[in-house]
């Protein structure tokens, strides 16, 4: 009973559904490592779905599962390996979901605050600060930057708008194509550490100005060796 209603995340409850919703295909032609896949998300739907906006927690969990299912002698050790070696691929997602990256932050932070069966089950009403004219214009913006950036082999982006005054999020855009497996585009990239390129520079820009430097301060654009003690010299590059 409890198998057939249990809640996968979103629509999703009982195996059959999760089958189908994941897998696009039946619960009796899941291989082992689709089942452990499935088996691990309802402790935690919104955490462990890989649909969500860490998808490398839902490989973890299913790892896990098959770790312990060696553990109670389910499966053997070369069955455990070859199921974690099994590349899983995931039905299509295509919904009428607007700002996805956004909903699945926002989902995320509920459910750490509520807790998953209310996030799921409660029925709660959530106001953001999302201005959704502002978002479909920024995925725009996104894609076409992107698009034209092709030859540089760059095949992904990512942008994040807020009020500068309150801080508050008007437009998260956390791939090119959030249904876009070959990108990997479910993954919010605006909650990924990256270095920060040339957002750092108004940074940079505000302490020069603070430490007597104006517009008209002449800097020696050369190369340059930093020798650290114990670390190999460093010369730092242009990315181009």
């Amino acid at each position: 009973m409890y198998f057939n209603e249990v809640g996968y995340g979103g629509a999703a409850y009982g195996i059959e559904e999760a089958a189908q919703l994941y897998l696009g295909k039946s619960a009796q032609e899941l291989t082992l490592a689709q089942a452990a896949l499935l088996a691990g998300l309802p402790a935690s739907p919104t955490t462990f779905s890989p649909f969500g906006a860490h998808p490398e927690l839902a490989k973890e969990r299913q790892e896990f599962v098959l770790y312990r299912m060696k553990q109670e002698g389910f499966i053997t050790e070369e069955q455990r390996k070859k199921a974690v070696e099994e590349t899983i691929r995931l039905a299509p997602l295509r919904t009428d979901i607007k700002a996805p990256h956004f909903v699945m932050y926002l989902k995320e932070i509920l459910a750490e605050k509520y807790g998953e069966r209310m996030v799921e089950e409660g029925g709660l009403e959530v106001k953001t600060s999302l201005d959704l004219s502002l978002q479909e214009e920024v995925e725009k913006i996104v894609k076409n930057e992107v698009n034209s950036l092709q030859k540089l082999h760059i095949t992904n982006g990512a942008a994040l708008v807020t009020n500068p005054q309150t801080g508050e999020i008007l437009a998260m855009v956390g791939s090119k194509d959030y249904f876009d497996e070959t990108i990997d585009g479910n993954v919010n990239v605006t909650l990924r550490p990256r270095q920060p390129g040339s957002s750092i520079k108004p940074v940079n820009y505000a302490v020069a100005l603070q430490n007597g430097f104006t517009p008209a301060t002449v800097l020696s654009d050369t190369p340059i060796t930093y020798q650290v003690a114990g670390q190999p010299p460093y010369s730092p590059k242009n990315y181009d």
